[in-house]
């Protein structure tokens, strides 16, 4: 179907962006909503005609809680760092764009209306998140999660499986058997939009990983190893959680305890690099001094 690339409005660019077959596997079912909001916000304006205005006011909108979706219903207010990476997303969108010859908003656009957002605090940097669980909450929980062992989902493993590998919750969802290399004590990392054959990182296996992952039911090659959603698994976890007594707990506060046991084990930080996946050592400045909650 022809389309008038400068008469067309944000609802056929975004129709044309999701389904594009650079994007349509790459985008992140958050991206997704913000895309949803963006084009009950703005999609019957001329793409061409969209101005740091336009993406100022549906920020200020989304957080004051003043916008309205595709049912008529108001949306709760939004949080300052969800929008800082909203903005830094459509900058990243429009680039694609413009390199597709659509007459989208320019960089200096968006940078305009982030520098406006930022003057009145809208939008913000998250800040940086130091949470680790204690070993009483870590006991607690685990009882709460042996009285849920009756349920399909694995979560005991997948808890203890990132405590002793430093694993993402993404990372250890989207493992496969072709994916572990035992022989050597390592696994191969993919990305959420990875394609077969091509690995992003490689990281080393500790000993209690090895066994853990020993302990799963093999399946063929290409079978995931813990063949469920981040959705459910992060319900399943919320809910032992609130049945366990621990507020405010994540799954990547996990993963920053697994990391700063073995700096406080004395793990070579070389080391411990390579397990946690980390290119420079530099990223692991963050855990040096941080003591591991007794």
């Amino acid at each position: 179907m022809y389309i008038d690339l400068h008469a067309a409005s944000l609802f056929e660019f975004l129709d044309w962006y999701v389904m594009h077959p650079e994007r349509s596997l790459r985008i992140r079912p958050t991206e997704r909503c913000t895309l949803r909001r963006l084009r009950e916000a703005l999609g019957r304006r001329r793409l061409s005609s969209l101005t740091d205005d336009d993406f100022v006011d549906y920020a200020r909108a989304r957080r004051r809680g003043h916008h309205t979706d595709d049912s008529g219903q108001l949306r709760g207010p939004c949080a300052p760092s969800t929008l800082n990476i909203e903005i830094s997303f459509f900058s990243r969108m429009f680039a694609f764009a413009r390199r597709h010859g659509w007459p989208a908003p320019d960089a200096g656009c968006i940078e305009t209306a982030r520098a406006r957002l930022r003057d009145d605090a809208t939008i913000a940097r998250a800040a940086r998140r130091e949470r680790m669980p204690t070993d009483a909450e870590l006991a607690k929980l685990r009882r709460a999660m042996a009285r849920e062992a009756h349920l399909l989902l694995p979560l005991e493993d997948v808890v203890e499986f990132i405590l002793c590998s430093a694993r993402t919750l993404g990372e250890t969802l989207r493992l496969r058997w072709a994916d572990i290399d035992l022989g050597r004590g390592v696994v191969y990392l993919r990305t959420s939009d990875h394609v077969m054959g091509t690995w992003a990182r490689r990281a080393r296996l500790t000993l209690e990983a090895q066994e853990l992952l020993g302990q799963q039911p093999r399946g063929e090659p290409d079978a995931r190893i813990f063949p469920f959603t981040a959705a459910a698994m992060t319900t399943a976890f919320r809910r032992a959680c609130m049945q366990a007594g621990v507020d405010d707990l994540q799954f990547r506060d996990l993963r920053r305890l697994a990391i700063a046991r073995l700096l406080h084990a004395g793990r070579p930080v070389r080391e411990v690099a390579a397990v946690a996946a980390y290119s420079k050592l530099h990223d692991l400045r963050r855990y040096m001094h941080t003591l591991v909650p007794a």
